[in-house]
């Protein structure tokens, strides 16, 4: 620019007459550094959600080679995604397990064993009322059964016991998880060692 030159754009103004402004420097047309998305709406659900369950869980099988597995569980939320509340389990696992007829005092080492969060998973759909659920869970560890004849000697084998301790889906009723179902005809469902029929029951809450 030639010195002393006036501006272009000061002489339009000068003969026009304008206003310059800087937009950026406008406090009321400059976005806010501080400025946030909109609200996401919330997710509405018909039940409100409960951090924990605790109670039992148990199959039962009195045919063939008879065995029972007590779950003592504790069910504690770690996800939800929208109305669906997953849980995952705690606690410990006590199996029985009896060779019918045999002629010898017969216990099991260890008896008990602790559930893994990885066991199994309940989950509740809080989404209509009343909430439905379903839970489904397993533990299974290596013991050995003893067989200890009058004369002291022990027949021993080792084995896999445990098994599935809960199977089921529902309705909540109110602050229960209650139910039952008879498995007439899957073994799968009733082992490894137990055969069909078999019955599961559970209880939380309440």
């Amino acid at each position: 620019m030639v010195r002393g030159a006036i501006p272009f754009f000061l002489t339009a103004c000068a003969i026009s007459g304008c206003s310059v402004s800087d937009p950026v420097s406008d406090p009321e047309s400059a976005p806010s550094a501080d400025a946030s998305p909109p609200p996401q709406e919330a997710v509405t659900c018909a039940v409100t959600a409960t951090e924990s369950w605790a109670g039992t869980a148990t199959r039962d099988n009195e045919s063939g080679y008879p065995d029972h597995v007590h779950a003592t569980v504790s069910w504690r939320r770690v996800s939800t995604a929208g109305c669906l509340d997953t849980y995952e389990p705690s606690g410990t696992v006590t199996y029985a397990y009896d060779i019918p007829g045999a002629l010898c005092t017969q216990s099991l080492d260890p008896a008990q064993h602790a559930i893994g969060a990885t066991d199994g998973v309940l989950t509740i759909d809080r989404s209509h009322a009343p909430a439905t659920y379903e839970v489904h869970a397993a533990t299974t560890w290596s013991m050995t059964h003893h067989c200890v004849m009058d004369d002291g000697h022990d027949e021993s084998f080792v084995f896999t016991g445990g098994g599935t301790w809960a199977d089921g889906t529902g309705t909540l009723d109110g602050d229960v998880i209650g139910g039952g179902v008879e498995v007439p005809d899957d073994a799968a469902k009733c082992g490894p060692q137990g055969i069909a029929p078999c019955r599961y029951d559970w209880h939380l809450g309440g």
